[in-house]
């Protein structure tokens, strides 16, 4: 959540000083979200399989520079800030997707998981 508040708050900003302190904080707010959302990961699959998890978050970093490629096609065609607001509605729309489709979620503990995979 910090990392799509700072987002809107990067978009919306007038200067580059006033953005600079929203740029920080969306920084460690992504990486608090890729370092809990790993760990995560690999508690919840099974020991056997934990392998082929850590070999497929090898796409991650393509992935980001795919996302790349789609935002900068965006915003040539809607702007800096019409992409970076149609981007954070599109995450809101995958969050409150992901919340209806498997609430489950919503529930998952790190501390619990540890307890399962030993």
């Amino acid at each position: 959540m910090t990392f799509i508040l700072a987002l809107t708050a990067i978009s919306v900003s007038p200067t580059v000083a006033v953005a600079f302190p929203f740029v920080v904080l969306a920084g460690v707010g992504e990486m608090v979200t890729t370092a809990s959302g790993q760990a995560l990961l690999q508690l919840s699959a099974p020991k056997a399989m934990r392998g082929r998890v850590a070999s497929l978050m090898q796409f991650y970093p393509a992935l980001i520079s795919l996302g790349s490629v789609v935002v900068g096609i965006g915003a040539d065609l809607m702007g800096a800030r019409g992409i970076t607001l149609a981007t954070i509605g599109a995450a809101l729309l995958a969050g409150a997707f992901m919340i209806v489709t498997a609430p489950q979620l919503s529930t998952l503990r790190a501390s619990t998981l540890q307890s399962k995979a030993e």
